[in-house]
């Protein structure tokens, strides 16, 4: 199920996570708690960068301001602020395709 709120989508379940990532210009991973961070690993090897919070699993794959945007946990403030950050690299193109292309190159390196 997809519910679509401007430029917004939530999703819920998809058949190809592939495609879905690839469709969309940034990942949120909001958690306070993460295990593995499959949605984080996911999205940095289909080349989607990620505004995620700085707790143990995300901060190991993440590289703040090279394949995404870390936030303290719980802060809202900073989880638009990074947003909006991450609309205007969006909107710039060459930096935001190079943040794409080190979402993956960081994946291959890693694994």
């Amino acid at each position: 199920m997809q519910k679509k709120h401007d430029n917004v989508t939530c999703v819920e379940s998809v058949d190809d996570i592939v495609a879905q990532y690839n469709s969309h210009d940034l990942v949120l991973v909001p958690s306070r708690r993460e295990t593995f961070s499959y949605v984080t690993l996911e999205a940095l090897t289909c080349g989607a960068p990620l505004i995620a919070t700085a707790i143990p699993r995300p901060l190991s794959l993440i590289r703040h301001r090279e394949t995404g945007l870390l936030i303290p946990p719980g802060d809202t403030n900073a989880l638009a602020n990074a947003i909006l950050s991450m609309h205007r690299l969006s909107s710039s193109g060459t930096l935001y395709l190079e943040m794409c292309s080190n979402c993956t190159s960081s994946i291959l390196r890693s694994y």
